[in-house]
């Protein structure tokens, strides 16, 4: 019974991240007390990674669909000043369109997350607090400590365009379905 309460609130916690989407209890296996939680068959929601790493993925490329196989995450409670925490991510699975410099309704969406993510950065910088109290230290001193190790990334790449399609093989049509062009 203690097991299924700590598990039913850390999926509502977890929940709450809007990078994971439909999140069930049955794809945690936590122990909170020894500092670990698993999370396994992730689906991840493209349009909240898209926002998420608009600064650092080419513009070009709008994430189609995101999986993970397995995230692990230990918390040294013991040491928690001391030591990192650690994110052990397995089985990433990434697929995402390539799109030109003339798909003009691509370029409105990459400006709309652009001045959102301004909009968000300027909200942060004016609420942030002068001098925090001990909790924001202690969470300040977990995100600069933490170390994520990633094994198994795959990245597919689609486009429409005829100039993204192989050589030996025929263009795509435009309204077509994405074609796979590299992997």
């Amino acid at each position: 019974r203690t097991m299924g309460v700590r598990r039913r609130l850390l999926r509502e916690l977890l929940s709450t991240l809007k990078y994971i989407k439909n999140l069930t209890e049955q794809q945690i296996k936590a122990s909170l007390w020894r500092g670990e939680a698993t999370l396994c068959n992730l689906e991840l929601e493209p349009q909240q990674l898209q926002q998420f790493f608009h600064d650092c993925f080419p513009c070009g490329l709008e994430i189609l669909q995101a999986n993970v196989g397995e995230v692990t995450i230990r918390i040294p409670w013991h040491q928690i000043m001391t030591q990192s925490i650690l994110v052990i991510v397995q089985d990433i699975e990434v697929k995402a369109i390539v799109h030109c410099e003339d798909d003009v309704d691509w370029q409105g969406r990459v400006g709309q997350m652009q001045r959102t993510y301004l909009r968000v950065q300027h909200a942060r910088a004016e609420n942030a607090p002068f001098n925090g109290g001990t909790f924001d230290q202690l969470r300040q001193r977990l995100v600069d400590g933490l170390q994520i190790q990633v094994s198994s990334a795959t990245l597919s790449l689609l486009s429409r365009h005829p100039r993204h399609a192989p050589s030996h093989a025929p263009a795509v049509a435009a309204e077509g379905p994405p074609q796979e062009a590299l992997r």
